[in-house]
C-alpha cells in the first residue's frame, strides 16, 4: 500500500539508483539450502520494493509503458490467485469468454468484421505469429514439409522494431532476408521505396512474402503511410501487417483513429495494451483478418491428452503456438468495464495533448531542438548550447546530463539515436500525468542540462 501510495507523492524519487555490488551488499539474494519461512518474505518484499524503478510515478518516462492501473491490478491479482491456463475452456471457462470478447471488440476497432487472434507474451511475439500466418497462407505445406526452397523475403522500414529480424531467424528466414525500405524526413516508411525494394528482390530470385508497416514507431512514435502500403502490397499479392504495438491505441479514440486510417486493409495487426492503455505487463495480442487460420497453421497433432472431442472453436489452446497460457486478458477487460471505450479513448487524446504541448515548449525554447515532429506520444529532443560545440560534444554532454538525472532518481527519461546522434526520448503512457507534472519535468531536464554544459572542460573558454 505504501509503495502504491508513493507514486502519487510529488516529492518521491522515480528510484534509488545503486550499483549492483552496493545491491547485493544490502540485499540478500541467495538462495538457501534450508528455508527460512514465511516471516521472512515481508522484510524481503520491502527491500525488493524500496530498490525498484517506481513505474508508477509521475518521473517515469523511459518505456513505452508507465502508470499504475488499479482495474488492471485488480486483474492481475485475480489471475494470480485463480491460477489457470488459457487451453481449454474446461480450465477457464470465463477467462476463456472474455478473451473471445476481447478479441473480437479489438478486431472491430482495427476493422476486422469476423477478426481472429489471441493474447500472446508481447509485441515481439504478435509480429512473429503474423510472419507465421503469412508464410503459412503463401504455402500451407511448410507446416508439415519445410519451406520447398524459396527464399522469402520480407519488408520493413528501417525505423521498424527489431523483432521482425528476431521472427526471420527464429523461422530460419535469415535475418539478411529481411529488407529495410528507407523512410522519410518524419520517419514513416516510403512507399515508392517499398515498390522499389520489392521488384529488385523479385529481380534477384527471391519471393517477397511480407510487409510489416508500424503504427507507432518504437524511437519516433511515427505511423506509416497505411493506405498507400496496402495498395501496393494488394498490387504485389503481399501479406500486408501492421505493427501497432505502440500506437494501435488510437484506435479507442474517435478524435485520433484517423493515424490508422487502412488499418482494416490489413491482414493481421499487432497492438500491446501494455502500452498506451497503461495495462499492466503483459498484454499483448496478435489479431489476423481470417478465421481459422491460427489453428489450422498450429494444428501438429499430439494434443489429444489436453483437447478432447470439444466444440470447434470453444478451446483457444489449438490456435496458440504455446501450450500453457497465462490469462492476461481479465486485467484488460477489468480496465474496459471500468472505464469503458471512450474512457480510454479521453486518456489516451490527454498523453497526445501532453506530448504536442512538450514539443511546442522545446521548439520555443532558445536552447532546445526538436529531432522530428511529435506524430503521437514520444518526443524526442536535443538541448543545444548558446556557445559553439562540435556535434560530438553535444551529444556527449546530452547523455551526460541524462545519466545524471536518472541516476539521481529524479527522473527517468530515456533516449535513443537517429543517423547515428543521440538524444532524449521522452514516452509518455501514464493516464496520470498532467501539465503541471510535465512543467515540473521540462524543468528538471533543462536543470540537467544546463548543469552538464556550464560544467564541461572548456565551457567558460568558449563562452569568452
Amino acid at each position: 500500500r505504501d509503495f502504491i501510495a508513493g507514486n502519487e507523492r510529488q516529492e518521491e524519487l522515480v528510484v534509488r539508483y545503486a550499483h549492483e555490488q552496493q545491491l547485493r551488499q544490502e540485499l540478500d539474494i541467495s538462495l538457501p539450502e534450508i528455508g527460512e519461512g514465511e516471516e521472512v518474505l515481508s522484510t524481503w518484499a520491502k527491500g525488493y520494493l524500496d530498490h525498484s524503478v517506481r513505474t508508477g510515478s509521475w518521473r517515469y518516462f523511459n518505456q513505452l509503458w508507465s502508470g499504475f492501473s488499479v482495474p488492471g491490478f485488480y486483474g492481475e491479482v485475480i489471475t494470480a490467485l485463480s491460477n489457470t491456463s488459457m487451453f481449454t475452456y474446461e480450465v477457464a471457462p470465463v477467462a476463456t469468454l472474455i478473451e473471445k470478447e476481447l478479441i473480437q471488440r479489438l478486431g472491430e476497432l482495427v476493422g476486422y468484421d469476423k477478426c481472429d487472434g489471441l493474447f500472446v507474451t508481447g509485441g515481439s511475439n504478435a509480429n512473429m505469429i503474423a510472419m507465421m500466418a503469412a508464410r503459412f497462407s503463401l504455402q500451407a505445406s511448410c507446416r508439415d514439409e519445410g519451406i520447398d526452397g524459396r527464399r522469402l523475403q520480407l519488408f520493413i522500414s528501417d525505423q521498424a522494431h527489431y523483432s521482425f529480424a528476431k521472427a526471420a531467424n527464429l523461422m530460419g528466414i535469415g535475418v539478411n532476408n529481411v529488407v529495410k525500405v528507407a523512410s522519410d524526413a518524419e520517419t514513416r516508411m516510403i512507399p515508392e521505396a517499398l515498390t522499389q525494394a520489392i521488384s529488385k528482390s523479385r529481380a534477384a530470385g527471391y519471393t517477397p512474402f511480407f510487409v510489416g508497416a508500424t503504427a507507432g514507431t518504437t524511437v519516433t512514435g511515427a505511423f506509416d503511410p497505411l493506405e498507400a502500403l496496402s495498395e501496393i502490397c494488394q498490387t504485389e499479392g503481399l501479406w500486408f501487417h501492421i505493427d501497432g504495438a505502440f500506437g494501435g491505441s488510437a484506435l479507442v479514440s474517435d478524435v485520433l483513429r484517423d493515424k490508422l486510417k487502412g488499418s482494416e486493409l490489413s491482414d493481421s495487426f499487432t497492438w500491446d495494451q501494455h502500452k498506451m492503455m497503461g495495462i499492466p505487463l503483459i498484454c499483448s495480442t496478435v489479431l489476423l483478418r481470417q478465421r481459422g487460420l491460427l489453428r489450422a497453421m498450429n494444428n501438429v497433432g499430439g494434443e489429444d491428452y489436453i483437447f478432447h472431442e470439444t466444440k470447434e472453436e470453444q478451446d483457444l489452446g489449438p490456435k496458440s503456438v504455446q501450450c500453457g497460457r497465462r490469462v492476461d486478458a481479465l486485467k484488460l477487460w477489468m480496465a474496459w468495464k471500468c472505464f469503458g471505450r471512450e474512457g480510454f479513448g479521453e486518456r489516451v487524446e490527454t498523453l497526445f495533448h501532453l506530448s504536442q504541448r512538450f514539443g511546442e515548449q522545446i521548439e520555443q525554447h532558445p536552447r532546445f531542438e526538436l529531432v522530428v515532429p511529435v506524430a503521437s506520444v514520444s518526443v524526442c529532443f536535443r538541448f543545444i548550447p548558446e556557445v559553439p560545440h562540435s556535434d560530438s560534444e553535444i551529444d556527449r554532454l546530452n547523455l551526460l546530463a541524462r545519466d545524471r538525472l536518472a541516476k539521481s532518481g529524479a527522473a527517468l527519461v530515456n533516449y535513443a539515436r537517429l543517423d547515428g546522434r543521440p538524444f532524449w526520448r521522452l514516452i509518455l503512457t501514464n493516464f496520470d500525468l498532467d501539465e503541471a507534472a510535465m512543467d515540473r519535468l521540462f524543468s528538471l531536464i533543462e536543470e540537467a542540462c544546463v548543469e552538464a554544459f556550464d560544467e564541461a572542460p572548456g565551457a567558460a573558454r568558449d563562452a569568452s
